[in-house]
């Protein structure tokens, strides 16, 4: 017999009011995706280096047309 796992889904809003109360810490590395909070790992140096070479490509492509930032 498997016992089933009840989840919630959450909004953006109550994501946001749960980062205001201090649910999370600023060292949480979290996101919400549809609906879920997922843990995410840690930005590995491969990682930023394709972010870099991608905000490179894009901000030479597109600079004109559209504002280009890069969080990391």
């Amino acid at each position: 017999m498997t016992a089933q796992l009840l989840r919630k889904k959450f909004t953006v809003s109550e994501f946001c009011k749960m980062a205001e109360t201090g649910i999370f810490s600023n060292e949480d590395n979290i996101e919400l995706i549809e609906g879920e909070i997922v843990e995410m790992g840690k930005i590995g140096r491969r990682h930023a280096a394709y972010c870099d070479r991608l905000n490179d490509l894009f901000r030479d492509k597109f600079a004109k047309q559209v504002l280009i930032r890069v969080q990391q």
